[in-house]
């Protein structure tokens, strides 16, 4: 029988996806065990069809709450899993060391309880802190690599986009103007002007809404001249595979930005009040850009602001870094009708 790993993770899906490198580096670690995943019923899917994880017990299906209602509230299923558990991760708050107790007392061998957001911290970016809490147990930090998506569901996507004009041949940005929080958005406008851009230089922006994007999304729709594709309401796991198929993505401090960044997709990543040194998805194939420094003094200062100088992001020097990453990704002939698009445009 193989043992197992149980991870928690509580967190939204930009969150869970900067325990990626965590993740990874513990499965490195034990690399004949099983490994679980408590953790929100979409990110967790993802992780699981891209081989991150082997088992998923949603956060919708009270597998949590059972955990935190004591022994007697755990579901079989899970109980099983944790009698076999030599490690199980928390990247949470257990003040009363309640939860570690049951986590115990149901056979797990080692227990690593502590949120990423504990002051005790020393490490800057959210990503380290996840890993900084594992420090004890992994040996070494696993090269980064992109999310692998089956090709099921690349297949899936790419039939989607079949379905509603996409050719093969179009020059795909994605592009997400929305964000957890509407404190971290360009203003509609911005967006409007954005998709006018793109398609002026040749390029096919579609628009992805997440659950709480609906109303920017429309905002940015019922503005354009020629209204953009919307891809909204689908299972993460199928957006994920829209994503793979783009030359290029664009949005906030989000969830699907790290999403991006982690298939490998050049990203544009649009950093206001929030702290890239913090938050910012990693690699060479990302470019984060800002407007002027934020000046509000805490998140009731950024709530309270209606000036948004430091998400006044210039459009010239976005079309410039959307033609820069283009021209890096080797895609020379459509690139070089952006570029003389752009020239015509100058």
């Amino acid at each position: 029988m193989r043992r197992s790993l149980l991870l928690i993770h509580p967190g939204a899906l930009g969150d869970v996806l900067l325990a990626l490198t965590a993740i990874r580096a513990i499965r490195v670690a034990f690399p004949a065990h099983e490994c679980g995943l408590i953790a929100g019923e979409q990110v967790g899917r993802l992780l699981r069809a891209s081989g991150e994880v082997d088992r998923l017990y949603p956060l919708e299906q009270g597998f949590l709450a059972g955990l935190l209602g004591g022994t007697e509230s755990v579901a079989s299923g899970l109980r099983s899993w944790l009698d076999k558990a030599d490690l199980v991760v928390g990247w949470m708050k257990d003040a009363e060391g309640s939860l570690a107790a049951t986590l115990y007392a149901l056979g797990a061998g080692r227990v690593i309880i502590r949120s990423p957001f504990d002051s005790g911290c020393t490490n800057l970016h959210q990503a380290d802190r996840h890993l900084e809490i594992v420090a004890s147990t992994v040996a070494e930090q696993p090269m980064a690599r992109p999310l692998r998506l089956s090709e099921s569901i690349l297949q899936d996507a790419a039939a989607r986009l079949a379905e509603v004009g996409v050719r093969k041949d179009h020059m795909l940005v994605a592009v997400h103007p929305g964000s957890g929080s509407p404190h971290k958005c360009c203003e509609p406008g911005w967006f409007v002007n954005l998709v006018a851009q793109l398609q002026a230089l040749g390029a096919l922006p579609i628009l992805l809404a997440g659950p709480a994007d609906t109303e920017q999304v429309q905002a940015v729709q019922r503005s354009c001249a020629a209204s953009p594709l919307v891809f909204g309401g689908q299972e993460l796991t199928l957006v994920a595979g829209l994503m793979a198929q783009a030359a290029l993505y664009v949005g906030h401090d989000s969830g699907l930005t790290h999403v991006a960044a982690y298939l490998g997709v050049p990203t544009i990543a649009l950093f206001g009040p929030t702290d890239p040194r913090r938050w910012a998805p990693r690699g060479s194939h990302v470019e984060i850009l800002s407007g002027a420094p934020c000046l509000c003094n805490g998140w009731n200062g950024v709530q309270a602001c209606t000036e948004k100088r430091c998400l006044q992001v210039p459009i010239a020097q976005v079309i410039e870094v959307c033609l820069a990453r283009l021209q890096a990704r080797g895609k020379s002939a459509s690139a070089a009708q952006f570029h003389r698009s752009l020239s015509c445009h100058a």
